[in-house]
């Protein structure tokens, strides 16, 4: 009897100790960035994402759900539109947030943050602040968040009536992996959708900062 108490502990352990993914992806219309970038009068726009958490369960997240906001506030902007989903019998805590976006300034006080500069788009990480809200995570729900449970996406849309050279490299465009520097054309109402790789991701986490893709117009 004791050994199977102990069994049932060691594998509750395993699930609530366990590392969770978090998940953030990104819409960037080409419209609001061009006129952002010509916009001398404008610092800062936002960009709207969603974030997904792993969490244990359902009833996990109708137990929790305020109070995982309410940690989350402190390092995203605008956590709203809070629900369940569930995927490869995996639950997720999701909620749209803003990310803001800036002409080079680096915003201190937030996890992700992306700037514009020299036709380059970067994304900026924040690895004091992460890992603080892994400690506030692992303190209040017993999960933890590893780098290497992060993943991050940035879909593009070409809604300018033109076409836009785009130049990456070390990403998954539209799911294809390009190691290599590549070019490609982006026609009107083409969307592209730009997935880190874990080599860009740990450099970015290492680094901080990283440019991901040049955008030609």
């Amino acid at each position: 009897m004791k050994r199977l108490i102990m069994f049932f502990l060691i594998i509750f352990l395993v699930i609530t100790l366990s590392g969770c993914n978090l998940d953030i992806s990104s819409e960037i219309y080409l419209s609001d960035l061009y006129d952002f970038v010509n916009d001398s009068k404008t610092d800062m726009i936002w960009v709207k994402s969603v974030l997904k958490l792993e969490i244990v369960s359902k009833d996990t997240f109708k137990e929790n759900k305020d109070e995982i906001t309410s940690v989350l506030e402190e390092y995203f902007d605008n956590v709203e539109n809070v629900r369940y989903e569930e995927n490869n019998l995996q639950s997720f805590y999701v909620a749209d947030i803003e990310i803001p976006l800036t002409k080079g300034k680096e915003v201190e006080d937030r996890i992700i943050s992306f700037s514009f500069k020299d036709n380059n788009l970067y994304v900026i990480f924040n690895n004091f602040l992460f890992e603080d809200l892994n400690s506030n995570i692992f303190n209040k729900f017993y999960q933890s968040i590893e780098l290497n449970d992060l993943s991050l996406e940035v879909m593009l849309i070409n809604d300018l009536k033109r076409d836009v050279s785009i130049e990456f490299q070390g990403v998954y465009v539209n799911l294809k992996p390009y190691p290599f520097l590549k070019k490609l054309t982006m026609k009107n109402r083409d969307k592209m959708i730009i997935r880190f790789s874990n080599v860009l991701r740990d450099y970015l986490t290492q680094e901080g900062k990283t440019a991901f893709v040049k955008i030609i117009w």
